[in-house]
C-alpha cells in the first residue's frame, strides 16, 4: 500500500512538472516577470533609456543625437512615435528567422508613425552591425552598452520585442520570435 501511494505521488509530481515545463517553454511564464507586461495593454509607463546608435535610415536622422562623441537615441527622442523595439543578437537563430518580418513591418509602417528599432544585446557591437548590414536590417539599430535597458524591461533573453505607444506606454511584450499576423494586429491597434 505504501509503495502504491508513493508511486502515485511520484507520477503526479512528474505530470505536474511536465505541464509547468511545457507551459514555460511554449507560452512564457504563467505569473513571472513578464506577465504584467503581456497583459498591460498600454497601462505601464515605458522606462527611459539612452542607447548607442549603430545604424539608422536617413528618415530617422532627426531622432539621433550626439553624446560624448557618439550617436545616441533616447526614449524622449522617440516620443510621439509608436515603437517596436526588438532585442536581438547575431548568434541567435530565432533572431535571424524573424529579421525579414521586422524589416517588412518597418517598410509597411514607417510612413504611419512607427519606428522599428533593433537593440543589440549580449553581443559584440561590431559583429552585430556587420550582421545587421548583411541581413538587410534597414531600420534603426542600437546597442545597450550598459545592459540597463534589458534589466529595466525584465528581459530573459533574445529575441524579445516591446510594443510601445506614442505616448510612451508599454502596449505589450513578446517573448520569443514575433508572429507576423499578431504583430500586424498589435501595430494596427496601436496606430
Amino acid at each position: 500500500m505504501k509503495l502504491q501511494f508513493s508511486l502515485a505521488i511520484l507520477c503526479t509530481t512528474v505530470a505536474l512538472s511536465t505541464v509547468f515545463f511545457w507551459r514555460a517553454v511554449h507560452q512564457g511564464p504563467a505569473m513571472g516577470s513578464d506577465s504584467h507586461l503581456e497583459n498591460s495593454l498600454g497601462k505601464i509607463k515605458a522606462r527611459d533609456f539612452t542607447l548607442k546608435v549603430l545604424a539608422y535610415p536617413d528618415k530617422l536622422a532627426h531622432l539621433v543625437s550626439s553624446h560624448n562623441g557618439s550617436e545616441h537615441v533616447q526614449l524622449a527622442d522617440l516620443k510621439g512615435h509608436n515603437l517596436l523595439i526588438n532585442f536581438w543578437a547575431s548568434w541567435c537563430l530565432s533572431c535571424k528567422e524573424e529579421a525579414p518580418t521586422l524589416d517588412k513591418i518597418w517598410q509597411n509602417y514607417a510612413n504611419h508613425g512607427l519606428v522599428v528599432m533593433g537593440v543589440v544585446l549580449h553581443d559584440d557591437p561590431v559583429i552585430a552591425l556587420e550582421y545587421a548590414q548583411s541581413t538587410a536590417k534597414n531600420y534603426l539599430i542600437a546597442y545597450d552598452e550598459t545592459g540597463k535597458m534589458s534589466i529595466d524591461y525584465g528581459l530573459t533573453g533574445v529575441p524579445e520585442t516591446l510594443f510601445i505607444t506614442k505616448d510612451a506606454f508599454v502596449y505589450t511584450k513578446v517573448v520569443g520570435p514575433i508572429n507576423p499576423l499578431k504583430s500586424n494586429q498589435m501595430i494596427k491597434a496601436m496606430l
